[in-house]
């Protein structure tokens, strides 16, 4: 199955989702009548058939009541972490880790991230950590990729090497490439509505042993007694059977999900071990995976290990498989091998991954993966090979000192983005700094020329991983500053009367990540092509000129296979950044698998002519980035 069958399949598990819900609300509201039913019936409070039951206005005030504790329940929790990923994290309490930290395990953890973000072509998610949770455990979430966090405890931190963590890493992004962390978002608002039914019934269950205890000391009547136990029965009935549904479903959608994350960390890295061991690390640690947070509840189908402990119905309710399965699934017959703490690694802050060698990684690149046609190129699109994760490692140690410590400075990001832009301009320096020159402090000018020298003689390759690597750092900035940079970012890009089609991506993408309205996720979908053709025209158009040879007909024979009466208009649409922008937002809405011809026609475009551009592929890889079809560095 590719990639966009798996999104198209991912769509679909929310029906399921529904379903479940829907059957989960039927049996409480149906358990809740017939517990409250026998108790009155046998308390001698009154005496009614089944029939009168379902007529009266017991049945209707349980029922209808229910609902609206559930429907109340999950509101609250859906307005909670309305904010997508970043909501869910503040939801627990993390904190984010800065991009320029000096910690040296959380700068591991950064250096691991960004090279799968980059052997995979998607966004740096943003990075958190759970300060005071010493079990071992991570978990992905976000609406759309742009608002993705990746969310560690410190206990992972603490225990695992750079191979394990990268593992981890790993097994957390095929969540991002399936599409699990929208639904695994989506769930928690979902059963905030039944889990509130135990948390309600936990609460009036004390409430009334404290009250039923002090009405016993001055009143023996014994039918008042039964009727409190029955309520204190009935409430702690409510409470199970909330929290035994809300598991039920967790379970239900998690624990596949789970084998196929660990299969897909191993395809990503051809290392069975990584994964292996960290699986061996929380088996062998006190605390295990378990989480103390408040809110593990919700998580708990989100983690990579287990965040709760299970009891009865331990198998049923289980959200992830036991860890000695998911070894042995792994790695038959798996032994563990003692490794270095991590805390005593001098050299593990350095950018290429420990698990290769430099003789490895060059071998891995002489055999690199060579795509020579469109249908290659699409296959690729969400995959991550061990080769590519080398190649990766390689770039993201190429990137030049000066250029990575700005990249996760919070103050030199912005203007290392004014630099990647200057660097693709044309004309002088002082023509391109005109219109921004009122903006910024001369020294901060300097630095804008001063990196922008060193971008100049960066290959193609470098500059859309560095504009990744920008962006977690940008996010950390203010509101203000966002849209300080925005408009300083478009005054620059028009300053030499000229659009390219890199800035018109980089501007994109900067919207898209920095401001809150482009990067709001929209339930909006388009199924069919008809609506978009415009915005698909744009698209290729920009694609067309980057190649800037027959033009008219590149364009015009790659629109016939979406609409077979298109005719070219008499002129090409005038290219303005708001355009693209607004043309990318809405073709995100196609559905997964009428993205997959998209992104086969761009390529086409790029490859058909026989003389595959570096800068062309890029653009490619920048539209995959914002449409959320990552393609990963081609060769």
């Amino acid at each position: 199955m590719d990639f966009f069958e798996h999104q198209h399949k991912a769509k679909q598990k929310t029906k399921l989702l529904v379903f479940y819900f829907v059957l989960a609300v039927v049996l409480i509201i149906t358990v809740l009548n017939v517990v409250i039913f026998l108790l009155a019936n046998n308390s001698g409070q009154f005496q009614l058939t089944v029939k009168e039951w379902f007529s009266s206005l017991w049945f209707a005030g349980i029922s209808l009541g229910t609902i609206g504790v559930i429907f109340l329940g999950s509101l609250i929790r859906g307005i909670q972490i309305s904010g997508g990923g970043q909501s869910v994290a503040k939801m627990v309490n993390a904190r984010a880790i800065s991009m320029d930290t000096k910690d040296k395990l959380e700068r591991r953890l950064i250096n691991v991230v960004e090279e799968m973000s980059i052997a995979s072509g998607t966004a740096i998610p943003a990075l958190f950590i759970m300060d005071e949770e010493k079990g071992m455990n991570a978990f992905v979430a976000g609406l759309v990729p742009s608002d993705t966090v990746l969310v560690i405890t410190q206990g992972l931190l603490d225990n695992l090497d750079r191979q394990e963590l990268q593992g981890v890493v790993a097994h957390e992004y095929s969540h991002i490439f399936n599409s699990d962390m929208r639904m695994n978002v989506r769930l928690i608002a979902i059963l905030g509505g039944i889990l509130a039914l135990g948390q309600l019934g936990y609460f009036l269950l004390r409430s009334l042993r404290y009250s039923g205890r002090r009405q016993s000391s001055s009143n023996s009547n014994n039918q008042s007694g039964l009727v409190i136990i029955g309520a204190a029965v009935a409430l702690l009935v409510v409470g199970y059977i909330g929290l035994f549904f809300g598991r039920l479903i967790k379970a239900a959608i998690s624990r596949q999900r789970e084998f196929l994350a660990d299969a897909s960390a191993v395809q990503f890295s051809r290392d069975s071990m990584g994964i292996a061991n960290a699986l061996y690390r929380i088996k062998t640690n006190g605390k295990g995976s378990l989480l103390d947070s408040s809110h593990a509840e919700d998580m708990s189908h989100m983690c990579f290990g287990s965040a709760l402990k299970f009891t009865a119905f331990s198998g049923l309710l289980a959200t992830h498989p036991p860890i000695d399965e998911r070894i042995k699934t792994l790695v038959p017959g798996y032994r563990h091998k003692k490794s270095t703490p991590p805390q005593s690694v001098n050299t593990d802050t350095d950018s290429v991954s420990s698990s290769f060698s430099e003789g490895q990684s060059n071998t891995v690149l002489e055999d690199a993966l060579e795509i020579h046609t469109a249908e290659q190129m699409v296959e690729q699109i969400g995959q991550l090979h061990p080769k590519q994760l080398a190649k990766a490692e390689v770039i993201h140690k190429s990137i030049p000192e000066q250029l990575h410590n700005a990249a996760h400075d919070s103050n030199d990001a912005g203007k290392l983005i004014l630099a990647l832009i200057t660097a693709n301009s044309d004309g002088s320096i002082e023509d391109l700094f005109q219109p921004i020159q009122n903006r910024l402090t001369g020294t901060e000018l300097k630095t804008v020329s001063f990196f922008s020298e060193i971008i100049e003689n960066l290959s193609d390759e470098l500059l859309l991983p560095l504009v990744n690597m920008t962006i977690p750092a940008l996010k950390q900035s203010d509101a203000q500053q966002k849209k300080n940079l925005l408009a300083t970012a478009s005054l620059l890009i028009s300053a030499d009367k000229k659009i390219k089609p890199f800035e018109f991506f980089l501007y994109a993408l900067l919207r898209k990540n920095l401001s809150k309205k482009d990067a709001a996720f929209s339930n909006t979908t388009y199924r069919k092509y008809k609506p978009v053709l415009n915005e698909i025209q744009f698209l290729l158009s920009v694609i067309a000129q980057a190649g800037g040879e027959n033009i008219e007909e590149v364009i015009s024979l790659a629109m016939k296979s979406f609409d077979h009466n298109w005719q070219i208009p008499k002129s090409l649409p005038t290219y303005n950044a708001a355009q693209l922008n607004k043309s990318l937002q809405k073709l995100n809405q196609l559905t997964p698998l009428l993205k997959k011809p998209l992104m086969q026609t761009m390529a086409e475009m790029v490859m058909n002519d026989g003389d595959i551009k570096r800068s062309e592929v890029e653009l490619i890889r920048a539209a995959g980035i914002y449409l959320e079809c990552p393609v990963p560095p081609l060769f």
